[in-house]
């Protein structure tokens, strides 16, 4: 209780004074309104309120100008966030095409195209004597199927060697194909020999030898085969045919395998006796044609051989 009867809360202290002098009032020019929440302007940067429009009664904005400090921290920052967002600008590289003088297809090579025709040519002739030899073995004559059979084989191994040559011209593989086709032809025609019990069924047998040895480095995956059939044969041949026999009967085709006393070439022939791994088809076929003709002249058998103008 005050002094004057007053009773006082109790949460007032009793040493507070119990009269109270109001403050001056404040500064007309200080608005009795206030704006928290300042004006931005049309860049979204804070604007300032000048005290001439604060007396007016009116709000205008100012807008602030940075500092030059301030641009440059913004752009410092700027850079370094594009730096870190945006990969480096690679250098424009500089394409350079060069133009060759136009290349002739491979098919107008002169070479190529000579070779291509004489091979034609030569298969040609060669399936006109197998049909020759064909109508001869279905009429049982058999030493005429058996001279025409072996003719029409030298004449195919011509043709198929001018298309090795041709491949070889234009940097190509070489085919196995047709050799191929041509190792059931032979087979055929040496299990026939040997049927009607002629000598030169043990040659037809080493010359299959060799074109089995020529598809096998050129055949990939018939290379382990013809590998075998290779050794199977050249086996056979020299069963059929061995060397004493050969220069018993056949002194053309030993003689014309003999060297040259002054070189290292053949007489009269590129085959050198015997036929081996490193025999190629050419010397093979040579050789059958020099015993080709001695066993029809042996047989009297009158026979005009196509593959002798092909070697």
């Amino acid at each position: 209780m005050t002094a004057d009867g007053v009773i006082l809360p109790p949460m007032l202290s009793p040493t507070l004074p119990s009269d109270w002098e109001l403050p001056e009032p404040l500064s007309p020019t200080i608005p009795s309104e206030f704006d928290l929440e300042p004006k931005r302007g049309a860049d979204g940067e804070p604007a300032e309120s000048t005290p001439a429009a604060s007396t007016a009664g009116v709000r205008a904005t100012v807008k602030k100008k940075a500092t030059n400090g301030e641009v440059a921290r913004k752009s410092l920052s700027a850079s370094s966030l594009d730096s870190k967002l945006k990969k480096p600008v690679e250098p424009k590289r500089r394409i350079v095409i060069l133009k060759y003088p136009p290349q002739k297809p491979v098919d107008d090579d002169p070479k190529y195209k000579a070779l291509r025709s004489k091979m034609h040519h030569w298969v040609e002739r060669a399936r006109s004597k197998k049909h020759e030899a064909d109508a001869a073995m279905g009429n049982r004559q058999h030493h005429q199927a058996a001279v025409a059979g072996l003719d029409s084989a030298i004449c195919f191994i011509r043709a198929f060697d001018l298309e090795d040559r041709a491949q070889k011209v234009v940097n190509r593989d070489l085919h196995v194909k047709s050799w191929s086709t041509l190792v059931p032809y032979l087979a055929k025609m040496a299990t026939y020999l040997e049927s009607v019990d002629s000598d030169i069924a043990g040659m037809c047998y080493q010359v299959l030898a060799v074109v089995n040895i020529r598809i096998m480095l050129h055949g990939g995956r018939e290379s382990p085969l013809a590998a075998k059939r290779a050794i199977q044969e050249f086996r056979r041949g020299l069963a059929l045919l061995p060397f004493s026999l050969l220069e018993e009967k056949y002194s053309l085709g030993w003689t014309a395998s003999k060297l040259n006393p002054n070189g290292c070439d053949p007489l009269n022939d590129r085959a050198l006796l015997p036929l081996h791994a490193n025999t190629n088809p050419q010397e093979a076929a040579a050789l059958a044609l020099h015993m080709g003709r001695e066993w029809a002249s042996q047989e009297g058998i009158p026979y005009t051989w196509d593959a002798q103008a092909a070697l």
